[in-house]
């Protein structure tokens, strides 16, 4: 828990190792914002692979699931 309250580590930048959990942890979005934003369907198996692997999966770059996420938690924290 202290690890996300610092302000360093909420809403990072996306790195190629980082999951799916991790990012929703840290943007602190509900899987179904996160799993849409990342292309997953509920019981996806890719929740445990690395963002590289979901971006090349669904041939897109990291800079472009980035603004996926960003546009997400957005819209999402701008309806609650």
């Amino acid at each position: 828990t202290i690890y996300w309250m610092d302000p360093a580590h909420q809403d990072q930048p996306l790195a190629g190792w980082m999951t799916p959990r991790y990012v929703a942890q840290s943007y602190k979005l509900p899987p179904e914002v996160l799993g849409e934003a990342l292309f997953m369907v509920k019981g996806d198996k890719m929740r445990r692979q690395s963002l590289d692997t979901i971006a090349a999966h669904n041939d897109m770059t990291l800079a472009e699931l980035q603004t996926r996420i960003t546009d997400a938690a957005t819209a999402w924290r701008d309806a609650k």
